[in-house]
């Protein structure tokens, strides 16, 4: 049978097409995932918990300051991110939104939420996801410290003298140095007054991981000290709050024990240099700073090394502000130890209630509108321990009458009417026993001392 050329050569074309078109759609099939991540830092230093939707989608929820996501891969092309805070009752507040923004592939977008809670914005950082040596450390500066200044930024091996370095760079708000490439190891991060070597902060040795893309932010300190500025050090995935190794450690001592004399605590057994002295039933030392460092501390009666009536072994953590409880009676005495931030929220008060009276059992714990009958609410802390704490626990600012009851029950074993608790307030509140004399032996009613904003200390 004779074939027609010219149709033979346009089947063999019409093939040729069909088996490229399949090869094509097999190889696309085949194609890499194109990836894309995201990763959100909280550097916002006043703001309030963070609740972050990506696309419509919830990406993290609860998200406190300091802390980082994970590198999640959205794939590449274009997004949405919002941001919002938590406020105490539970509402959100919009803080910022980016729109329409393009994930390029092979690359991290890191959104830092930064600048205070009224201005909070995106400070955005795109790197390509391009593979590190892992012996090779590489690390960016930020400067996202609204109320600091201009800053000369020193990153060197540790303990190398300024005199004999010179600064990576200077950095003001909102600006960030190049990609900085070390070996990886230790290293030690110094900020200083622009153009002298006056130390504003200091992060000590810090152990940077080959390998790794690493982020130092600035930003507005939150702990005591001296320094404007902590640093949030973000690795691979995880975040770390660096805080000025000059810090002192802030302590007071609160004598709760309703029979027990005047005191006196000696850190390390240096009777001759008492750390606190004096300190009547019912009153608070204020605060005295101290080398962040382990410390043993024994109570005694004033004017006397013995007997001793407490001893305990406790670390005054850098930064840190520590409150030292001692409470029960004479025969029983005991003591809290508590370890708080002093950060101050913008949105919320912060309020800590300490449960030192040793006479009433456990408790419940209400706050209510002004004139509201606990026994028609539900109390904001049930079945409270002596020695429990509220852990200063975000509260909507307002004005609350605060009753404690024992548990279970609406009987009263102390209250506080019209109590006021303002957006970025500290305060405590002690629960104590009445003194005990020969008297008056039963150590009630009790009563509540008031400390932080709600006094002057």
């Amino acid at each position: 049978m004779h074939v027609n050329p010219i149709f033979n050569l346009g089947q063999r074309l019409f093939s040729a097409i069909i088996c490229a078109t399949i090869l094509i759609f097999l190889s696309a099939c085949h194609d890499e995932p194109q990836i894309a991540t995201l990763q959100i830092l909280h550097a916002s230093a006043d703001a309030p918990d963070l609740r972050i939707s990506d696309d419509g989608f919830l990406f993290a929820d609860n998200f406190t300051y300091s802390s980082a996501t994970g590198k999640v891969d959205l794939g590449s092309g274009v997004h949405d991110v919002t941001v919002s805070a938590i406020l105490p009752n539970g509402n959100t507040s919009s803080r910022f939104s980016i729109s329409q923004r393009d994930f390029p592939a092979n690359t991290n977008t890191l959104v830092i939420a930064s600048n205070t809670y009224s201005a909070m914005e995106p400070y955005i950082v795109v790197q390509n996801d391009d593979a590190i040596d892992a012996e090779s450390a590489r690390v960016r500066v930020i400067h996202l410290a609204p109320n600091a200044p201009m800053v000369d930024v020193y990153v060197t091996a540790p303990d190398v003298e300024l005199a004999n370095a010179a600064p990576q760079t200077t950095l003001s708000f909102k600006q960030e140095t190049a990609n900085l490439n070390f070996t990886a190891g230790s290293v030690q991060v110094r900020l200083t007054h622009f153009n002298t070597q006056e130390v504003i902060f200091d992060s000590g040795p810090l152990s940077i991981s080959g390998g790794v893309d690493s982020t130092i932010v600035a930003v507005d300190s939150t702990n005591i000290g001296d320094s404007p500025v902590s640093l949030l050090f973000l690795g691979n995935n995880t975040s770390q709050l660096l805080i000025d190794s000059a810090a002192a450690s802030r302590v007071r001592v609160v004598h709760a024990s309703p029979d027990s004399p005047n005191i006196d605590v000696a850190l390390d057994d240096d009777f001759s240099n008492l750390a606190f002295s004096d300190l009547a039933f019912a009153t608070d030392s204020g605060y005295s700073d101290f080398i962040p460092s382990s410390y043993n501390l024994k109570v005694v009666e004033s004017v006397t090394s013995t007997p001793v009536l407490l001893d305990d072994t406790l670390s005054f953590v850098l930064g840190s502000s520590h409150t030292y409880v001692v409470l029960d009676t004479a025969a029983n005495l005991q003591s809290i130890f508590t370890n708080r931030n002093h950060r101050r929220i913008a949105t919320d008060a912060r309020l800590d209630i300490i449960h030192a009276a040793s006479q009433s059992g456990n408790v419940d714990i209400y706050l209510e509108s002004p004139g509201t009958d606990p026994s028609t609410s539900s109390p904001e802390f049930t079945n409270v321990p002596l020695t429990g704490t509220t852990n200063f626990r975000s509260q909507a600012p307002g004005t609350y009458d605060l009753t404690v009851t024992e548990t279970g029950t609406t009987n009263t074993i102390v209250d506080a009417t019209e109590v006021t608790l303002n957006a970025r307030g500290l305060y405590t509140v002690v629960v104590v026993d009445d003194q005990i004399t020969a008297a008056d032996n039963d150590g009630l009613p009790a009563s509540l001392m008031l400390l932080d904003d709600f006094v002057a200390n």
